[in-house]
Order: structure tokens, then sequence, then C-alpha cells
């Protein structure tokens, strides 16, 4: 689709596919600059062979190159940057490519995440999303124990002018009572989880291998819901794995409604060549995956809305990612990763806003710009009080 649109653009591809699907790739499209995870590095400089290569290369509707000056991209805006801090994995869930792909998991030394850090708050960012393949192991290979991720949390509390700092996904095997407590006490850690469930049936946990129990999955967002009121709990769902049972997805329904989580991404199984799970018998038949990620699907729209109604009639700090002058609309996130759109007002881009929410839509909150800033490290506990 890519090379239809932009018969003229350079493709590259990249990622895990890149790694163990690279000649289909490059059956695909000939020219096509192909590099596994190791090589991301190098894909500027690819490109800008490419490019130098075609001579004078054609510009996309609405971009303008003086000839004076040389070819760059626009930059786009950094109010929210994600500042990835590990790599690699060895857990070898059975429907994972994703160890033989990226290596043995790695951190990156603490002082060189602290220095990018402070460098895309000094060109913008208010909010850093933390990531990483298994974001929760972060610091185990690095010397000392103070190395791990509560410590690199606790490095960063003290940035200046940074306001949020959002952890993305965790595997449950990685949670601890110091995280809990670390996000529990500060003022820029934003108050959501996004812990990979994966189902809610321990016996398609095990088949996974997962390395943990619906129950202790529960047990951990108790623990932390006892210290974060109101937390905003969101997960990934893989539906229609190998063997997986009517009776079993039932059991995941059943779970999701009590986690409530107030967001779900639903993957429908697709067999990875090379993994365990791509061989295995008793194949859910696509028609079935299909109808169990619908249901799945509405069930997470329901707790959507009944985490995000929470909000209408409160006052919630939202960072913006975009606004237009000419209607006042503006639109951007909660610490707790809800979305808002809100009028009244131009906040500019990066600002974060009071906004006084009045209904939801669908996906979105709706509400009106107080007009006065938002302090930093608006917390959860402020909307929603204990009980």
């Amino acid at each position: 689709r890519a090379v239809r649109n932009n018969p003229h653009a350079v493709i590259a591809v990249t990622g895990c596919a890149a790694e163990w699907a690279a000649d289909q790739f490059r059956r695909m499209v000939k020219e096509a600059i192909v590099v596994g995870n190791g090589r991301k590095r190098e894909l500027p400089a690819l490109i800008a062979e490419v490019v130098r290569s075609k001579g004078d290369f054609p510009l996309l509707p609405g971009m303008q190159r003086p000839s004076d000056t040389p070819y760059v991209l626009p930059i786009a805006s950094r109010e929210r940057a994600v500042l990835k801090v590990q790599d690699g994995c060895n857990r070898h869930c059975a429907f994972c490519i994703i160890p033989r792909t990226r290596g043995k998991p790695y951190s990156r030394p603490m002082e060189e995440v602290l220095q990018e850090a402070r460098a895309l708050v000094a060109h913008g960012a208010k909010e850093i999303v933390l990531t990483g393949v298994i974001l929760g192991w972060y610091g185990s290979d690095l010397p000392g124990r103070r190395k791990r991720l509560t410590a690199l949390l606790k490095e960063m509390e003290a940035i200046d002018g940074l306001e949020r700092i959002r952890l993305s996904s965790l595997d449950p095997r990685d949670l601890t009572e110091d995280l809990v407590e670390v996000m529990a006490g500060s003022r820029k850690i934003c108050p959501h989880l996004h812990l990979c469930a994966q189902s809610g049936s321990d016996a398609v946990l095990r088949a996974m291998r997962r390395g943990y129990t619906a129950a202790e999955f529960a047990e951990w967002v108790r623990r932390f819901r006892a210290a974060i009121p109101h937390l905003s709990l969101t997960t990934d769902m893989l539906v229609g794995f190998p063997g997986e049972t009517e009776e079993q997805f039932q059991e995941t329904m059943a779970f999701a409604r009590q986690m409530r989580f107030s967001a779900m991404h639903i993957f429908p199984f697709s067999a990875r060549p090379g993994t365990p799970a791509a061989t295995l018998p008793c194949q859910v038949p696509p028609a079935t995956i299909e109808r169990r990620a619908k249901q799945l699907g509405a069930l997470a729209r329901e707790l959507s809305a009944l985490y995000a109604r929470r909000y209408i009639g409160k006052t919630a700090s939202v960072l913006v990612e975009r606004c237009d002058e000419a209607t006042g609309v503006c639109e951007g996130l909660t610490n707790t990763y809800v979305r808002v759109v809100a009028t009244g007002g131009a906040p500019a881009q990066g600002e974060i806003v009071n906004v006084t929410i009045q209904d939801w839509q669908v996906d979105h909150l709706t509400g009106e710009v107080t007009g006065e800033r938002s302090s930093a490290g608006e917390r959860s506990d402020r909307l929603f009080p204990r009980g």
C-alpha cells in the first residue's frame, strides 16, 4: 500500500518482521531498505543515500524546498516524547517471536537515559513515556540494585520542566512493592498502569507460558489500587490462542469485568513462524477468533465508558497535543490516559490545562478549558477520593 500510494517514496522496513521475513519484504519491493533491529540507527544514512542516488527527489503535495537549502522533513511536536530504556527479551512466551528477533534483554545506562530525558525536556517535552520490551526488567543487568526501574523513576522526578512520567507496557512478573510505593508517592508519575494480561484463563496462561495466574495478576492490581485511588488500568488481550475453548474465553470476559480495565488492546491470535504456538494442535477457526474479538471489543468499550464517565462534572488535567486556533478546539490526554476534546480559549500545544468535563462521546471525553494552567502532577485522588 505504501508503494502504491507513494510510487516515488523511499520504502524502509525495520523491526521484528524485518528480522525473520526480510526476504519476503525484498520480494514485495525490490528497492526497499530492509534492516533488522540491530541496524535501526543506520536508517537515516541509508535513506539519505537512496535519496541522493535518485537525484532531484520529488516533494509531497504542500511541501516546499528552496533551491538553496537542503531537503529536510518537518519535525513533529514533542510534547509527549517516547524514551526507550530497554530492549530484548528472554521470556519466550509461546506466541511471541521477539526473543528470537531482538536477542537477550539489556538496559541502557542510567546516566545515558537521564541525559536523553533532559534533552527531550529542553526540546519541549512535558511528558516522557518510558518504554522497553520488558520495561519492568530495566536495570537488572546493570551494576548494583539501585539501577532498577524505581531508581530511574526517582532520578527523573528531579528533572526540571518534566511534568509527567508515564510507564508503558509492564509484565506482571516484574511488579514490585517498591514500584507501588514510588508511583503512589510521586507527583509526576502518571496514575496509569498498562499490565499485559493476555488472558483471564489460567489454562490458557499456562499454554502461553506467561508465568503468572489470573489470581496473581488480580492481587497486584489490588495492591496498586489500594495505594492509588481509581488507578487507570489498561491491558493487552490475545484472543483465540490455540486450544482456547469457549469456556476459557468466557473466563477472560469475566476477568476483564472483574479488573475494570479502562482500555483494552485486543489482538486476534496470528501464528508467528518459529514460535511454539504456530505448531500447536487445536488451532481456533478464524471465524471464531473474529467473533470472540468482537465480543471482547464490545466489553472493552463498555468498561472504557464506565471509567471515563467518572470524570463528568470534575476538572481534569490535560496535556494539549493539538489545538485549532480558528475554532478554539483542543485535544489531549489526561494523566490517566483518557483522551479529551475541549473548547474554550486557545491553549498552546504542549501546555497543560484544566478542563471541566461535560460528557463522554464513544472514545473521548468532552469539556471546556477553565483558562487556568494545571499544576504539575495532578493526582487522580484529587478527582476521585478514596472509596
